[in-house]
């Protein structure tokens, strides 16, 4: 069974019908089988044309259209027209609604209207379907432009829902998790989520804006920026203004400034902080990044801040999506200075975010999202926000993509018809957007946006609220409905309430920069780097070209040597650990012939690895850690800070070994050198344990070297 088939194209149908031919069919090599040529019992589509809003991500509704009639004409099709989610009178407005927004030319890539019946009972609920609009050319105050406007109203709309008797369901007033704030676009996010903190109201995203705004982001930025760079006094300031210290202006001043003791009332917190700090400093390079998260959070107190004060509490959920990227970083094999990094180029930005899975903790709130996070799932409540804005169309372009071919053209007359085409289509999935938004909404629906009159008088918005106000046939100019089961309600502007964000501190105030002389932070590079600084010019050693393989000329040409040699890595990491690489896949290159051959000599050199009597004699059989990073500090620079990745440290029970692996071209083990002899000492220093180390070439199977701590060659023979 294959549902939501409305969402799939040609390409995924073609593969499924591929693999659901009659075992007696006879077909043409290369050639997909019909409708008529696959077996009748092998498949199975459930879809609805109405709700195909994935375009952009190549979904072709045209296709579950053809679908359609060719099942029809030879197979069977049920459909099912009962909907039980929504009030009776709401699946009768939407019926009114749609017929006349679904009315198009009949082309393959517009839905079909189909009434809906209502197959629940009412319950006794009086549902209010409300269309609250407001002319943006009446805005006078400069300070409350439409966006926030309309947050506003979208924020006393969740208010009364909650603390009135005008949307109760089952006779009883809805929670905060009963509603849901859904819009096309997230351009609006931010305002709405300070409308709801404003009022002091719970509320859960699918995505965030604000997280790089607030001040949370910024003191955990400034923990780990610390921890990773102690002489940046600027990281510790803010450290000590934030929740996790809490030190007044004049404790902060007499430490920094003047030298002095903090004051008498933040002695005892000050006292704790260090005792605290000391323990992130001495587990910090031990934990994975979500671990050092959680420890700040929690041992330092950040989470207690949070839900200590109604107007915090929101907070917590950015606290979720900073841990969900630590975990998405440590997954990626990356380190906490690429994490730090990944805050630092964020902070103090409004811009969407890389998507993240956040695990949702179990609390109340009223849900934000877009219509896209919103398919499949259902609420008492849903406010469609932002109904009066525009569509961002693509931009301007010769390449087309028209019945399934792609097409390059400056001809103006090409070029209009397929502008025209294209901006039909978009138009007709906007039109799904809408039926998907609408009909999410089980008991109670608002719908909130904009508009603006020309100098005719003429109502001029964004698609989807002239498409509403046509369908219930609404007169902006007087507030008046022929549909009586609607209100319209004009929004007026609502005074701001007065609420308190977590802190964002202005250092520059606080501490004057002319007072203070920043130290420099510590240099901070890869053992690979601090390598290449110390190699010798005049090595003694030349290098030996190793066995060639088909993957060089695909490597070699476009530059790939790095990611190859990472690719390697990832296969005999999950090899080892996980006893098989069959999750690993390839995508360095844009061919998947090349991608493939790559793959495979991946897992070639991977399956010599341990056939080999290396991995016989020094490794099988003993426990093994694969990529394991660290960090730590060059003898001979102690302000440099180190980090590295230890491809595999082989625990015995007299001595520790580290392996490098290596799938250069070029057998050259003196280039290599000091940075097995950092690997080693680190392992010494971790484990307490006597640990050598050595090279392992892939193309080959040959060791390059075999080291003690100090570099004195040793015999694995020996040992």
């Amino acid at each position: 069974m294959i549902d939501e088939f409305q969402d799939n194209n040609t390409s995924q149908r073609d593969l499924l019908f591929l693999l659901a031919e009659r075992n007696d069919f006879k077909g043409t090599k290369g050639v997909v089988p019909t409708v008529d040529e696959l077996d009748g019992g092998k498949l199975f589509f459930v879809g609805d044309e109405k709700q195909s809003i994935y375009k952009f991500r190549g979904a072709d509704v045209s296709v579950f259209r053809a679908l359609q009639r060719d099942i029809c004409r030879n197979g069977c099709a049920l459909s099912l027209h009962a909907n039980y989610r929504s009030h009776a009178k709401l699946i009768k407005h939407f019926n009114e609604v749609f017929e006349k927004v679904l009315e198009g030319d009949g082309q393959d890539y517009e839905a079909r209207f189909a009434p809906i019946q209502a197959g629940r009972g009412s319950n006794g609920n009086d549902p209010r379907i409300i269309l609250s609009i407001f002319n943006k050319s009446d805005i006078e105050d400069e300070e409350l432009d439409s966006g926030a406007l309309e947050a506003e109203a979208i924020g006393d709309y969740c208010t009364r829902v909650l603390e009135t008797d005008e949307f109760l369901v089952d006779g009883k007033r809805p929670s905060p998790s009963d509603i849901a704030i859904i819009f096309r676009s997230s351009g609006n996010q931010m305002n709405i989520e300070k409308a709801l903190k404003r009022r002091k109201i719970d509320y859960q995203i699918a995505e965030t804006r604000s997280l790089m705004i607030d001040a949370v982001s910024s003191d955990f930025y400034s923990f780990i920026n610390y921890i990773l760079y102690p002489d940046d006094t600027r990281s510790y300031v803010a450290l000590l203004k934030s929740p996790f210290c809490g030190l007044c202006d004049k404790s902060i001043q007499n430490l920094i400034l003047y030298n002095k003791d903090v004051e008498p009332i933040d002695e005892k917190r000050f006292q704790a902080f260090n005792s605290f700090l000391g323990v992130v400093r001495e587990k910090a390079f031990r934990l994975t990044i979500p671990e050092l998260l959680e420890l700040l959070y929690i041992g330092g107190g950040y989470k207690a801040y949070l839900l200590s004060n109604d107007d915090r509490r929101s907070f917590v959920e950015h606290y979720d999506y900073l841990y969900s990227y630590a975990v998405q970083y440590d997954s990626e094999g990356r380190g906490l200075t690429d994490y730090a990094r990944f805050l630092r180029n964020s902070l103090g930005k409004a811009d969407k975010l890389p998507e993240a899975s956040v695990l949702k903790r179990e609390r109340s709130g009223v849900q934000i999202m877009t219509v896209h996070k919103s398919k499949g799932l259902e609420f008492k409540v849903v406010i469609f926000a932002g109904i009066g804005g525009t569509s961002q169309n693509d931009k301007d372009s010769y390449v087309f993509e028209y019945c399934g071919n792609l097409i390059a053209s400056e001809n103006k007359g090409v070029l209009k018809l397929l502008e025209k085409d294209r901006k039909d289509r978009e138009l007709a999935e906007l039109k799904r957007v809408m039926y998907v938004a609408l009909t999410r909404a089980k008991d109670h629906l608002i719908m909130v946006g904009g508009y603006k009159l020309n100098k005719d008088g003429e109502v001029v918005s964004g698609e989807v609220l002239k498409w509403y106000l046509d369908a219930v046939g609404a007169d902006v100019h007087d507030l008046t409905f022929t549909n009586e089961d609607v209100t319209i309600e004009d929004i007026s502007k609502t005074p701001r309430k007065t609420w308190t964000a977590p802190e964002n501190y202005d250092l520059d105030k606080l501490i004057p920069s002319g007072f203070v002389e920043f130290k420099s932070r510590a240099t901070r590079m890869s053992i690979t780097e601090l390598k290449r600084l110390k190699k010798s010019n005049n090595s003694l050693d030349e290098s030996i070209e190793l066995r060639k393989y088909d993957i060089d000329s695909i490597i070699g040409t476009a530059n790939l040597q790095d990611k190859f040699g990472t690719l390697c890595h990832l296969v005999l990491e999950h090899l080892l650990r996980f006893g098989s690489y069959d999750d690993v896949e390839c995508h360095i290159c844009e061919s998947d012939s090349d991608n493939n051959l790559l793959l495979f000599q991946a897992r070639e050199f991977a399956d010599s690895f341990v056939r080999s009597s290396f991995f016989n004699d020094h490794v099988k059989g003993r426990k093994t850690l694969e990529e394991l990073r660290f960090y730590t500090f060059d003898e001979e620079a102690p302000d440099v800070a180190l980090e590295g990745v230890i491809d595999l440290l082989v625990l015995g029970e007299d001595y520790n070994l580290v392996v490098d692996y290596k799938s250069d071209s070029f057998r050259n083990p003196e280039e290599h050198r000091i940075q097995i002899l950092s690997y080693v000492k680190v392992a010494e220093q971790i484990y307490g344990k006597r640990c050598y180390g050595t090279l392992y070439y892939l193309r080959d199977g040959s060791l390059g070297g075999f080291w003690d701590r100090d570099g004195n060659p040793v015999s694995p023979e020996a040992l």
